[in-house]
């Protein structure tokens, strides 16, 4: 699926929001609200794009996603960020 993309979010109402958007571009969307299901998703689906939030409230955050994908060479890593504060 080269227009899919997953976005990895703890906050239903962010994730339903940036779902929406991306959807309204043409693109398919996953949500997820764990690092753990998010791997499981990137391994399956391999996904062209990978938006996570780096303060997830689990033990595993977006920043221990990033390290992964960097360590086992899924994907490029490039940064942005987006604060609600």
């Amino acid at each position: 699926m080269e227009k899919t993309i997953l976005v990895v979010e703890d906050e239903t109402i962010i994730a339903l929001d940036i779902k929406e958007v991306l959807e309204g571009e043409g693109y398919d969307v996953i949500t997820v609200k764990t690092v753990e299901k998010a791997i499981e998703i990137i391994n399956d689906e391999k996904p062209c794009l990978v938006l996570l939030d780096l303060n997830l409230k689990q033990d595993k955050d977006g920043i221990d996603l990033g390290n992964y994908l960097l360590k086992n060479d899924k994907m490029w890593l490039g940064n942005g960020f987006k604060s609600g504060n």
